[in-house]
């Protein structure tokens, strides 16, 4: 993919109510846990992450009312009036079916909310789960290319905390499995072909592979080559035969597996990474939010690179439910000042 400005993000979580207060959330590695209501197998209620939106949205209504958030906060600077174009990544339709029909009256809310112009032909929702962060970024990129729209904002919404939704984890066994906590959030991304003064980061390379060892029969140990590959492919995107990574940020879930597939990664080929690499977990803190994960540790990542955390490239790492992997490479904005300048 061609080089992608983030000029922008937007975000409500569980830890933070803006971009700002969640990746501080994030970085000091802050959680937030209640009961909720549902019961878990034995009994007990489940506790997970949840937003201060209170429990009696469910549905869409609930994601509607996330998404607006990330995409006022995204949006803040951008001025009456303006086209934008829309790619939401939503939960499948196993999991929200009424939502993706839905997606019109979303757009209409939003352009009202905030005095701007959704166009429509530069927008999409992509109601595929954790996977869907690749269709949208594809899609941005198209239409941003096309000039269909001057800027594109990349949502993610997901909400594994409302009863409906989470009782359907709990029957189908998912919410007893080790490390996982139920949780939502709304992150947004505000993409535009070209970097200006107040660019964020650069979204230099883009790659994505398939993990080998999930859906093989018979099932192979999982030993990070389809993370490693997408590295490989993003460095290969960003023209860097070598990338010192100064920090990582990952939407992979908080699990033994996740964290053993993570480690192997980390060895890829073209890696040069130091001794003492930080990595960031957003799951660790907001919980598992679906389709939302992807756009959030985009999010972060873009975020730390704008405050100088980040220095020189740094990798976000993306997955899914199945066995698609991504890796995509941030890049100072070029205009950035060097700390205490």
């Amino acid at each position: 993919m061609n080089a992608l400005a983030i000029q922008a993000v937007g975000a409500l979580t569980p830890v933070g109510e803006n971009a700002r207060a969640t990746v501080a959330g994030l970085y000091m590695d802050l959680r937030t846990l209640r009961d909720l209501a549902v019961k878990r197998a034995d009994g007990q209620p489940m506790t997970g992450a949840a937003t201060p939106i209170g429990d009696a949205l469910v549905g869409g209504k609930r994601l509607f009312e996330l998404a607006s958030y990330a995409f006022h906060d995204a949006t803040r600077e951008v001025p009456d009036g303006a086209e934008i174009g829309l790619a939401v990544c939503a939960p499948s339709p196993d999991d929200e079916p009424d939502f993706p029909g839905e997606f019109p009256a979303l757009c209409a809310r939003l352009a009202s909310e905030t005095s701007l112009n959704v166009v429509a032909r530069a927008s999409r929702i992509f109601p595929s789960g954790r996977g869907a962060i690749f269709e949208a970024l594809a899609f941005a990129q198209s239409a941003l290319r096309a000039q269909a729209a001057p800027a594109m904002c990349v949502l993610g919404v997901d909400s594994l905390v409302a009863k409906p939704r989470l009782q359907k984890l709990v029957n189908d066994g998912t919410a007893g499995k080790e490390g996982f906590v139920p949780g939502e959030a709304a992150a947004a991304l505000l993409l535009a072909e070209k970097p200006a003064v107040d660019s964020l980061a650069i979204l230099a390379g883009f790659g994505t592979a398939d993990e080998p060892s999930l859906g093989a029969s018979p099932a192979g140990p999982n030993l990070g080559k389809g993370l490693g590959a997408a590295i490989e492919r993003a460095a290969l995107d960003a023209k860097l035969p070598r990338v010192p990574i100064g920090f990582v940020v990952h939407d992979l879930p908080a699990s033994p597996a996740a964290c053993a597939e993570l480690a192997w990664a980390k060895g890829c080929s073209v890696l040069s990474v130091p001794s003492e690499l930080r990595v960031l977990s957003p799951a660790d803190s907001v919980g598992e939010a679906g389709a939302a994960m992807g756009a959030l540790a985009l999010l972060a990542l873009a975020f730390l690179a704008d405050k100088g955390v980040v220095a020189g490239p740094g990798l976000c790492l993306l997955s899914t439910e199945g066995a698609r992997r991504g890796a995509a490479i941030l890049l100072p904005s070029p205009y950035r000042k060097p700390s205490g300048s």
